[in-house]
């Protein structure tokens, strides 16, 4: 933390806040709500919290017949995704305390895919899942839950799932991945809870939640607040009509499933097939032979996945040096994570930050196909 002062002002650079402090006076500004958060003035607070403009009203019959919601939906979100950008502050006369800010359109991310056997994995994004065309099934802690053609479901962060495919219909289906950090209207509870069960077939799917989903997959580039408007949309019908539990209680004591757990929580740290097989109590053979047979890879070709997966993230959303996501990611060397990362998607780390750079100067919102 620093400070400058000046004729008895002083200005505190906190990592969260921006404090201004003078006789008689302290104000706090904050960079996550998008503005001033505290005024204290001769020992009196007036402000305890930022205040925020509001552009969406209680909805009317007559608008759900018109469908107001769906063209304006925007409004909605209009006041929700703001990031501060940069702080600029102008000692002249008086003080002035700029805090810049942008939308928030990272962390949004479309696939429309056929889906095939998919192993147990774990990741921090919301994946909502549409089925458009056959048919899947979405495992789930120890449960397997059947999809058919417009199903949907939801798989909270960081929670164990698997796909596998047992129709001889060729399927398609809907994947959107969300940053849980762009809602911050639920992330506490994203972050505790998990859907008693994640899938909701057809008969009883909102058509909202389907026009949101299908708005979500057919666009290109788009408006920004529209675009959050829809994912708000979606997750405010599944915290409204699907009961939740615990996220704790979802998981199961199966090897598969620790072990999944296990990575997901130590691939930063040097990990060894040895060391995992102790603290987990089993023989190394075993886990040996059940990454083989569940994976289809060792050991060491799944943790170093698991590493590439966060590092992709971690190039697409921060401007953090390629050295220090290396060592961030659990890497020994930056040489070994360019040649594990290069045989994977065929370029170097470099080249793919310079290739997202270009494709979000050109108007990219990360959809993919």
């Amino acid at each position: 933390m620093a400070y400058t002062d000046k004729n008895k002002l002083r200005v505190v650079y906190g990592d969260y806040t921006l404090g201004v402090h003078g006789d008689g006076f302290d104000y706090i500004f904050s960079y996550s709500q998008g503005g001033l958060e505290s005024i204290v003035k001769n020992g009196y607070e007036w402000l305890y919290r930022c205040p925020k403009p509001t552009f969406w009203r209680a909805l009317t019959d007559n608008d759900r017949g018109s469908r107001f919601h769906i063209k304006s939906g925007s409004w909605l979100a209009s006041d929700m995704f703001i990031d501060c950008k940069k702080t600029e502050v102008c000692l002249r006369s008086c003080l002035q305390v700029l805090l810049v800010y942008e939308n928030r359109t990272d962390g949004i991310v479309v696939e429309w895919k056929k889906t095939v056997h998919f192993p147990p994995h774990l990741h921090e994004a919301i994946e909502v899942v549409y089925v458009t065309d056959g048919d899947i099934e979405l495992g789930v802690g120890q449960e397997l839950y059947h999809m058919d053609e417009g199903d949907f479901a939801i798989v909270f962060p960081n929670v164990i799932h698997h796909y596998q495919v047992f129709g001889k219909k060729e399927n398609k289906v809907i994947y959107l991945y969300l940053d849980p950090t762009l809602f911050p209207s639920y992330y506490k509870e994203l972050q505790i809870y998990s859907p008693k069960n994640p899938v909701v077939k057809k008969e009883q799917v909102h058509p909202d939640v389907v026009n949101a989903i299908k708005y979500l997959a057919g666009i290109t580039e788009g408006n920004p607040m529209l675009i959050q408007a829809y994912v708000q949309m979606i997750l405010a019908h599944v915290f409204a009509e699907m009961p939740m539990v615990d996220k704790s209680t979802v998981g199961s004591d199966d090897l598969i499933y620790n072990a999944v757990e296990y990575v997901a929580k130590n691939f930063r740290e040097k990990i060894s097939l040895e060391k995992m097989a102790y603290d987990l109590c089993v023989s190394k053979y075993v886990l040996s032979r059940m990454f083989a047979k569940t994976f289809h890879c060792n050991f060491s070709k799944y943790v170093n996945g698991v590493r590439l997966n966060y590092a992709v993230a971690a190039l697409e959303n921060t401007m953090d040096s390629i050295t220090n996501i290396c060592l961030d990611c659990g890497f020994e060397s930056q040489r070994t994570f360019n040649r594990v990362f290069k045989d994977r998607y065929k370029i170097t780390p470099r080249e793919y930050r310079k290739r997202m750079e270009h494709n979000n100067r050109n108007g990219s919102l990360g959809v993919r196909r």
